[in-house]
């Protein structure tokens, strides 16, 4: 009687929360479909399919930049405020005023 194999249903929301928790630890940091499986301990090439399929739609969906063809990191959420700041002699801030 040959051994029963079990087979392991991966959990897309799941793998998706993984892959941006990697990004999210290293915000600047660029990854491959490749590390992200390498980090995941996955080796089979239908799971290493879906990573790419994930990494994809989280580029569409604006989480991830595509740095260039393969390469992603974490978009950076923080928002830029363009304005003057007084400076005093000893250098130190006195205000900031919104344009």
């Amino acid at each position: 009687m040959g051994r029963k194999r079990s087979k392991i249903k991966f959990d897309r929301k799941a793998i998706t929360n993984q892959i941006l928790g990697i990004f999210t630890h290293h915000p600047k940091k660029n990854f491959n479909y490749k590390q992200i499986a390498k980090s995941l301990f996955i080796t089979k090439s239908n799971e290493k399919h879906l990573i790419v399929e994930i990494l994809n739609d989280l580029t569409l969906e604006q989480y991830l930049d595509e740095i260039s063809p393969g390469k992603f990191r974490l978009r950076p959420t923080g928002r830029e405020v363009i304005g003057k700041i007084e400076i005093t002699h000893g250098g130190y801030g006195l205000s900031l005023i919104h344009i």
